[in-house]
Parts: C-alpha cells; sequence; structure tokens
C-alpha cells in the first residue's frame, strides 16, 4: 500500500473509525476520519498479474508446454475415453496413465528409520491383480520435465474412487524430471481389481509457482517404480 487512492479531481478518501463511513474530499477530514490507504493502478494490475501467473494452468497452456522442444509430458494425448475412464487432456489438469512396471514391498515389517532394509519384488506385466486391502507402487506411461516456475499435484481420479481404487496424492516439484512413480491402493475388503498397462490412474494439476528447482534424489526417474529411498544425508 503506497498512495492514497485519488481521483482525477485530487479528491482523497477517508474513513470514520467510529461508523465505518466513507468521505471523499479535496479538504482536510473532519475530526475521527482517517485516510484510506488503496493501492494504484500500477499496483493493482501488478497483483493481478501475479495472480494470474500462479493460477491453475487451463487446458490450452498445458498444451503449448507440451509442444515446444522440451515437452511438459511426452507422449502428450488429447482427451481420450479408455473403456469409460477418460485419459489425456483435461479442462485443468492432464490425466497420465500406467506403464507395465509394478513394484510390491514385501517385508514383513517396515522401519521408516531403516528403509534400506526394504524386501522388493519387481514385476513386468500388461495386467496387475491388486489384492484386497494391498498396494502396489506403478509407475506413469508419460515423462515428465517441469520447468523451474511450474509445480504440479497429483490427485486420484473419481471414477477409480468409486470402486475404491486411490493413488496417493503425490507433488511434482518445480524442475523435476522423470516418470512418476504412483502409489495406488486397493481399498476394497474381499475385492481384486485388475490393472491394466495404458489405464488412466490420476490427474495431474499443474500450477504456476516460485521458488527454487527440485534438486532432490527422485530427479530423473526411469520408466520403472522407485521404492522409498530413506537413510540419506542430502537430497
Amino acid at each position: 500500500m503506497q498512495s492514497v487512492c485519488s481521483n482525477k479531481n485530487n479528491m482523497s478518501f477517508y474513513i470514520n473509525e467510529q461508523t465505518g463511513r466513507l468521505l471523499e474530499t479535496d479538504d482536510d477530514p473532519p475530526a475521527g476520519y482517517i485516510s484510506v490507504q488503496y493501492p494504484t493502478q500500477t499496483e493493482t494490475l501488478r497483483t493481478n498479474n501475479k495472480l494470474q501467473r500462479e493460477a491453475i494452468l487451463a487446458d490450452r497452456e498445458i498444451r503449448q508446454l507440451c509442444k515446444n522442444n522440451k515437452p511438459l509430458i511426452a507422449p502428450f494425448a488429447e482427451r481420450y475415453d479408455w473403456h469409460g475412464i477418460s485419459g489425456g487432456l483435461d479442462n485443468n489438469g492432464y490425466c497420465i496413465a500406467l506403464g507395465n512396471q509394478w513394484q510390491i514391498n514385501a517385508a514383513p515389517i517396515i522401519d521408516a528409520a531403516n528403509l534400506k532394509a526394504q524386501f522388493i519384488i519387481n514385476k513386468t506385466a500388461d495386467e496387475f491383480v491388486l489384492a484386497p486391502n494391498s498396494c502396489v507402487l506403478a509407475t506413469s506411461h508419460e515423462i515428465f520435465d517441469l520447468p523451474d516456475g511450474i509445480m504440479a499435484l497429483s490427485f486420484g481420479k473419481s471414477t477409480l474412487a468409486r470402486i475404491n481404487l486411490v493413488t496417493h496424492v503425490t507433488p511434482l516439484e518445480a524442475g523435476w524430471r522423470g516418470h512418476l512413480t504412483i502409489e495406488v491402493a486397493n481399498l476394497n475388503n474381499r475385492t481384486e481389481i485388475i490393472l491394466r498397462a495404458g489405464m488412466p490412474i490420476t490427474q495431474i494439476v499443474f500450477f504456476r509457482v516460485s521458488g527454487s528447482p527440485y534438486t532432490g534424489q527422485y530427479q530423473n526417474q526411469p520408466p520403472v517404480p522407485i521404492a522409498a529411498l530413506g537413510n540419506k544425508t542430502n537430497g
């Protein structure tokens, strides 16, 4: 807030601290009135532009970022239907598909302070049967290359949530590159769910942000699921 808002006749605005009544005058205000500090037109435009830059990306912006020399998502697909489940570009996001790589943690107990002790089983298959009350690490068919000013969040699809198939909300930090490891859980008590490569699994929503780009340990993830990389001193 840098200046008192004035009109073309140099009128200034004041407000009564007791009644809240607004007064517009070019004279000294009566007792009990204080000046109202409004942003200038330039400051208002700067604020609006900042909000616009930090808004959720629309489909046209996502499409444009996927067609440059460093595509945001590859391969890119316009909206499509996969057995009644939507995939590809959406109004304000992008629905990614499953790859054909799966990873199960078969350790009888996991100590979060000793993640190196995990017992991992990897599997390559076009289909994976997810047992009731179990989860699997999968990977995205697509590869991402997020520029420094854009981050994303991965959300589960409502169609799949209706059959109790959920994915963990996952951040994709600005500057991150790689295939996304996807945590998929079957919340049914008795029902198995068949997962298939190419199946749309989760929606990615992109945001414009400011801050330092990602430099962590999950950079450049390959097209296979990556288990939790604990016990690191940096990243």
